[in-house]
């Protein structure tokens, strides 16, 4: 083998390297900040909550129906709101999550709580979150129908 061709191929394995870490170092990053959205869900920090999303977000799921709109982000975290004033002590738990690509994070959760109305809310999710430039771009929920 020539130099010239043990470079090439040299420099080729860096750049696959290269690739694979930069894709492991964006899906941990992506899993930390989908798990800090379920924590402040749950704190009820609504501020803190709209600074990880984009400007504008696009969304499906219970709140906003079975077809795909598009919200500000102050829209997308008045719907968490308005969850929390029908279910003050509602809280989420996480019980799977899973690193998809470097862009998504698919995040199985089970949402219990209850109503001023003694309603309980105990409810299991689905939720596919993409992530670009480091901000919630697209949030799709999928409900269980069991209640």
């Amino acid at each position: 083998m020539t130099l010239r061709r043990l470079f090439s191929a040299l420099l080729a394995g860096l750049l696959c390297l290269s690739c694979t870490n930069d894709e492991s170092t964006a899906q941990a990053d992506n899993i930390e900040l989908v798990k800090e959205v379920h924590l402040l869900i749950n704190r009820h920090e609504w501020k803190e909550l709209e600074k990880l999303f984009a400007d504008s977000v696009s969304l499906k799921g219970a709140t906003v129906g079975s077809q795909i709109i598009r919200e500000s982000n102050r829209q997308c975290i008045n719907n968490y709101r308005k969850m929390q004033q029908t279910f003050p002590q509602l809280s989420q738990h996480i019980t799977q999550l899973y690193a998809a690509g470097t862009h998504h994070v698919i995040v199985e959760t089970i949402a219990e709580g209850m109503a001023s109305d003694s309603i309980l809310l105990s409810r299991s999710s689905c939720t596919i979150f993409t992530i670009e430039n480091q901000k919630i771009s697209r949030k799709y929920t999928y409900y269980s129908n069991r209640r």
